[in-house]
């Protein structure tokens, strides 16, 4: 798991997180990837309660959890721009973690930042180990 974020879907199904969403948490959890970033999207009928399920189980992990979106029922316009707004938030955040890296700052005694060439394109890597 290499992405600088995260975005989680997960409907409520019988008063909970869906299984498979769960599961991708505790997942999540468990490899400690060295994603900085995650956002909670999910959707309802009569109650909500997945987002906040999904939150309990990563807040134990470093990952920054940047917002949730809950949706009942079908996503309306409001709800759509905010997921649009979610996607901006995390955006910025990840633009600001690399600005922070290219400065150094934001490095630790374990991370290392490196520039590398790939396909021509110069990208900036950063190790951090787990």
């Amino acid at each position: 798991m290499d992405a600088s974020a995260i975005i989680l879907g997960a409907p409520t199904v019988l008063a909970g997180a869906h299984p498979l969403a769960v599961y991708t948490a505790h997942l999540i959890k468990a490899l400690r990837p060295p994603t900085r970033f995650a956002a909670v999207l999910s959707s309802y009928g009569w109650a909500g309660s997945a987002v906040k399920q999904i939150q309990e189980i990563l807040e134990t992990s470093k990952i920054e959890i940047v917002g949730a979106v809950e949706v009942n029922g079908p996503p309306r316009k409001e709800d759509i721009l905010d997921i649009v707004d979610l996607g901006r938030q995390i955006s910025k955040k990840i633009k600001e973690s690399l600005s922070a890296w290219k400065r150094g700052d934001a490095l630790t005694d374990r991370e290392c930042c490196i520039d590398t060439e790939l396909r021509g394109v110069t990208v900036q890597v950063l190790i951090a180990p787990c």
